[in-house]
């Protein structure tokens, strides 16, 4: 009996391959509607800093250090440092809190510039292949702080896809 059901079931499948009464014809499946990509906005500004230690003769590096307004490379900006602690960077320079060392306190605060690809790029890295861009560290602040850069002759408009990438 179980035999005569499942030829029964393949022999109906089989005869339903697909065909279609007389007189109806395939329609093609319509083609899918595409809408014009939405208009992306521009990059608004673009900053590679500079570093402002001296160069690590013994590794052709420059290390790590504090941020200054001098390390901007675009005119067109202006950075502003908010750092509630920056008062205390001088008494961490001689005794500094447990997890970091005086070389995190050369700065006029916290925020550090740090990075293997510097402007200009080392010939070489301590640590291997360049991988690691310039790039502003607040690891040894001990509070909160801020950064801002601001374009001095011009506004974002910060609607519909536009955002910030840090």
């Amino acid at each position: 009996m179980r035999r005569l059901i499942v030829a029964g079931i393949i022999g109906l499948a089989a005869g339903a391959g697909g065909s279609l009464p007389t007189g109806v014809s395939a329609q093609a499946p319509a083609a899918p509607r595409f809408l014009p990509p939405p208009q992306m906005p521009s990059l608004f500004f673009r900053e590679t800093w500079r570093q402002t230690r001296p160069m690590d003769a013994s590794t052709n590096f420059r290390p790590e250090a504090g941020v200054t307004p001098g390390a901007v490379t675009n005119a067109s900006l202006e950075m502003k440092i908010y750092d509630p602690g920056a008062k205390n960077v001088t008494a961490y320079l001689k005794t500094p809190p447990p997890g970091s060392g005086p070389v995190d306190w050369t700065g006029p605060s916290c925020v550090q510039l740090g990075g293997y690809n510097q402007n200009p790029a080392p010939a070489q890295v301590v640590a291997g292949a360049p991988s690691d861009p310039p790039n502003l560290w607040t690891g040894v602040c001990q509070t909160p702080v801020g950064v801002t850069l601001r374009h001095k002759e011009s506004f974002v408009n910060l609607t519909g896809l536009a955002r910030i990438k840090w």
